[in-house]
């Protein structure tokens, strides 16, 4: 799930190339749908993981049978057609909780942003607290990669550093290579993603201005004169 279409492509495609490198005749089917939910132009990428071809029968994820949601904003995530596919105590979700604010915003004065609305009705879907990780992955792209546009790849590192990824690093890594855009940054931006989840105070003590303190130096009487 992402905030925009080419978003979802860029994740999607980056578990596909490594699901083709890294998994020895695994394959992947999916299907992308763009989708406009309530004020939101939503998009969804469902991939399928199999060590074999035959076992995948289907392009889409069944209902409450889906493993691992990759949520870059918590307004689409919370959408029914993700929402259906949670099962408590067997989805997992790798969460972005700041939301995008919608065109709603634009026409209504009185427009609150449902973000966190939203991120309370997943919380509630997946049921299991250890199976939901959360963090504001646009304060961490925006302060330590100077763009928000990196989210994505962060909260997959996310996902991967959580266990919830059944895909070897070095494949998701050769990935992001093989797609040559923004190489290093997108890989600086997985590598924080999974820095956030392995100790997220140390990453959010990074996103806190330490205090400057000046010392200056005594006036004496001649510096007066």
């Amino acid at each position: 799930l992402a905030r925009a279409e080419q978003d979802v492509e860029r994740v999607g495609d980056a578990v596909a190339v490594a699901i083709g490198r890294g998994r020895g005749g695994g394959q992947v089917r999916g299907g992308h749908q763009r989708r406009q939910l309530g004020a939101v132009a939503g998009a969804q990428r469902q991939v399928l993981i199999a060590d074999r071809q035959e076992d995948i029968r289907t392009t889409r994820v069944s209902m409450a049978g889906g493993d691992l949601i990759i949520g870059c904003d918590p307004v689409v995530a919370a959408n029914k057609e993700t929402t259906l596919r949670i099962r408590a105590g067997r989805t997992h979700v790798a969460l972005n909780t700041h939301g995008t604010p919608t065109a709603a915003f634009v026409k209504n004065g009185n427009w609150e942003n449902p973000a966190d609305q939203c991120v309370a009705n997943v919380a509630q879907a997946v049921g299991e607290p250890a199976n939901l990780g959360l963090f504001d992955a646009d304060a961490v792209a925006s302060k330590l990669m100077g763009d928000t546009i990196f989210v994505n790849p962060m909260i997959l590192g996310y996902a991967w550093q959580k266990g919830w990824v059944p895909l070897e690093r070095a494949s998701l890594i050769r990935a992001i290579e093989l797609n040559g855009v923004a190489v290093d940054a997108n890989k600086a931006a997985f590598e924080w993603g999974r820095q956030a989840a392995h100790d997220w105070a140390r990453v959010q003590a990074l996103l806190t201005p330490a205090q400057v303190i000046t010392l200056q130096k005594r006036e004496t009487l001649d510096s007066l004169v």
